[in-house]
């Protein structure tokens, strides 16, 4: 008889915590609602850029690295040779001046038609580079743009004069050099960068500091697309779904690392 009381004890207490616990689950999934993460039906793929110092890719990357060691601190942009530089790929080596000088190519490896981002800075310098460096940064059929740090006027309140020199645009802080976008960039579509950097040897600044150290910097490519997850709240919370988006996105980085000696 007690057997048979126990038995029955067993099975109303395996009941009542088989309820409590179904009971409990309910409850929190009216409150907290079915949490879904779902892609955004225009993301099926997921979008690629590769980098390379060379047309066929071979290989590929997402991060390039160069450096220059030079003895040479100042030159003038016109003692540049453009033209060599355009027809080069990966680092240029002048024998007659010191600069570095390097090209490359961003690719769309997705199969979306994506906008890129990129942007560029310095990431350390000394002795004062930072003021009178020259950045030259041409992109695909030969469009350019040259950066530099804001000239300062003299103590006679004169600002700088300079010969047969771009105009310089400022950096964009005292480390970001400068940030900008394209788009439509298609599966399989090719761009060109090449950049130059440079001690410019007619700034002012060049004279009133040390003509050795080093200079950092990189320059960072990126492509973002969005995914979401869709909350199902119950009716006490919401009586729509709640969608959360977040992004994914891939960078691209080429460093470049400049060192002056004495």
């Amino acid at each position: 008889m007690n057997n048979k009381r126990m038995m029955i004890y067993g099975i109303v207490t395996a009941s009542i915590v088989l309820l409590t616990v179904i009971v409990a689950v309910i409850y929190y999934r009216s409150l907290a609602g079915n949490m879904v993460l779902s892609i955004d039906p225009n993301a099926i793929s997921l979008p690629s850029i590769e980098i390379a110092d060379n047309i066929e890719f071979e290989p590929s990357s997402t991060r390039l690295e160069v450096d220059s060691n030079l003895d040479q601190a100042g030159i003038t942009y016109t003692s540049i040779k453009l033209d060599e530089i355009l027809e080069s790929e990966g680092q240029y080596v002048d024998l007659d001046q010191k600069y570095l000088a390097y090209s490359f190519y961003l690719k769309n490896t997705g199969m979306d038609t994506v906008s890129i981002t990129y942007y560029m800075r310095l990431t350390e310098f000394t002795n004062g580079l930072d003021d009178y460096v020259r950045i030259l940064i041409i992109e695909g059929d030969g469009n350019s743009l040259m950066y530099q740090k804001e000239d300062q006027p003299n103590l006679d309140e004169q600002m700088p004069s300079y010969n047969q020199l771009p105009i310089g645009i400022h950096f964009e802080t005292s480390r970001s050099i400068f940030s900008s976008s394209f788009h439509d960039f298609r599966p399989g579509d090719i761009k060109s960068f090449r950049v130059i950097i440079w001690l410019e040897e007619q700034d002012p600044d060049i004279k009133d500091n040390h003509q050795s150290g080093s200079l950092k910097a990189e320059l960072v490519f990126s492509i973002e697309r969005g995914y979401r997850t869709e909350s199902n709240q119950s009716r006490l919370l919401s009586s729509e779904n709640e969608e959360l988006w977040f992004t994914l996105a891939q960078n691209c980085n080429v460093d470049f690392e400049v060192y002056y000696g004495d």
